[in-house]
């Protein structure tokens, strides 16, 4: 993940990505992550007349994707043009594209080798393998869900086995320590739709997910505004 601020362009496919609560969810995660610039919501279910007022109350701009035939992918196709129309925006550095279907692979590699960093959101359910194309992924049903009920231990676990096996693939300190910042990119990289807000922790801060929800399993030292962390022996 780039060091420099964010600027985001949000693009919703807002036929599947409409649930105000998870709309709640996307926007909160993406504060913390930078600044969103642009915020476009494409449908084409003109039968439902409260979209675009939906749209609109959230700070949407609401894009009618006409279709010429009976395909369904209209809004994919509105979607993938405005992405290439807005690449001429040097100021915008990330690009969202929010959507439970699977059909954005070509445009996110596009977007990559572009140098910008791209983001995911859905559901919780889409194929690990497509997350893993995205620099993060926002699982909205996750994240909302979790503030309904505590993760289990083997949920915890899972986490905690995969940063054990990143901390002792890569160099450490004289004392054992390795950089937080390596340990969690190479994390989202193994889990894009990793959130500490999933595991019990307020925010998404990574340091204090480790300091607090995880302190039981790793130790954390501070030199400055550098945390590192290493796995107690247990």
């Amino acid at each position: 993940m780039q060091e420099t601020k964010l600027t985001i362009a949000v693009m919703i496919d807002y036929d599947n990505f409409n649930n105000e609560n998870y709309l709640e969810v996307l926007f909160e995660e993406l504060k913390d992550l930078g600044d969103v610039i642009v915020k476009e919501a494409y449908y084409s279910n003109f039968s439902d007349n409260k979209l675009e007022a939906k749209a609109i109350k959230h700070g949407f701009n609401p894009v009618m994707a006409v279709s010429h035939s009976k395909s369904q992918n209209a809004v994919d196709i509105k979607m993938i043009i405005s992405i290439m129309d807005l690449l001429e925006k040097e100021y915008i550095n990330c690009y969202c594209i929010a959507s439970n279907d699977l059909d954005f692979a070509p445009i996110i590699e596009r977007l990559k080798k572009e140098n910008k960093v791209v983001f995911g959101a859905g559901n919780q359910t889409i194929n690990a393998d497509y997350k893993k194309k995205f620099d993060r992924f926002i699982n909205v049903d996750q994240i909302y869900n979790a503030r309904q009920k505590s993760a289990s231990e083997k949920e915890v676990k899972k986490v905690v086995n995969i940063v054990k096996k990143i901390i002792s693939a890569n160099e450490s300190d004289e004392d054992g320590y390795v950089l937080l910042s390596t340990i969690v990119n190479q994390l989202y990289k193994e889990m894009p739709d990793f959130n500490p807000k999933v595991y019990g922790a307020k925010t998404n801060k990574t340091s204090s997910f480790f300091m607090k929800e995880l302190n039981e399993y790793f130790l954390t030292k501070m030199e400055g505004t550098i945390v590192s962390i290493k796995s107690k022996n247990k």
